[in-house]
């Protein structure tokens, strides 16, 4: 389990002192990006796929948005189309692999995550929406973004509630794990 950092790093070997303090780790996946479906950044996984092989990136997790900043259709109801059909993603995109994602939120202090009780209408037998779409990632970042009463957690709360999360099997990493306002 990851718990802080945002980019996965493997060390550089190289001849002198110097080179190693300067070139101690070299970034080659940034497992945790959004796209256009999270409705607060500007690109398409091509264009992050197309930036990351520009970078010298081996990879990017795909991890939009799943819980409170899913978007909603005209309707009103929550579009889980998108994110539920990653399976049609191809695996490398630019040369660049792509890990199908998510990040899910954190909806309270026991550490649920979002959709983990609404059973699935398209999939009978007792399968959640939350866990549908977990097993079918290739990486899942727990995040808490809000929940009422959530600053006003203590530290004994918060850290249990992010215990929590990660004691969920599919949960890989856990995100924002320093936001404002949470002890």
């Amino acid at each position: 389990v990851l718990f802080l950092p945002s980019l996965w790093y493997t060390g550089i070997v190289s001849s002198t002192p110097a080179e190693r303090q300067i070139n101690m780790y070299q970034v080659k996946v940034d497992p945790h990006t959004h796209t256009l479906y999270s409705g607060h950044a500007f690109s398409t996984i091509g264009e992050n796929a197309a930036e990351a092989a520009r970078l010298g990136l081996d990879g990017i997790g795909m991890t939009d948005h799943f819980g409170i900043m899913t978007p909603r259709k005209a309707d009103g109801n929550l579009d889980f189309g998108p994110l539920l059909n990653n399976e049609a993603l191809p695996p490398n995109v630019y040369g660049v692999r792509v890990l199908q994602g998510v990040e899910i939120d954190i909806m309270d202090f026991h550490g649920e995550l979002a959709f983990w009780r609404e059973k699935d209408p398209f999939r009978p037998g007792g399968m959640t929406i939350g866990e549908r779409l977990l097993r079918t990632r290739e990486i899942v970042i727990a995040s808490l973004h809000f929940f009422p009463g959530c600053q006003d957690g203590s530290e004994a709360e918060n850290t249990g509630m992010y215990i929590a999360a990660l004691e969920n099997p599919f949960v890989d990493i856990l995100g924002h794990p320093c936001r404002p306002g949470i002890a």
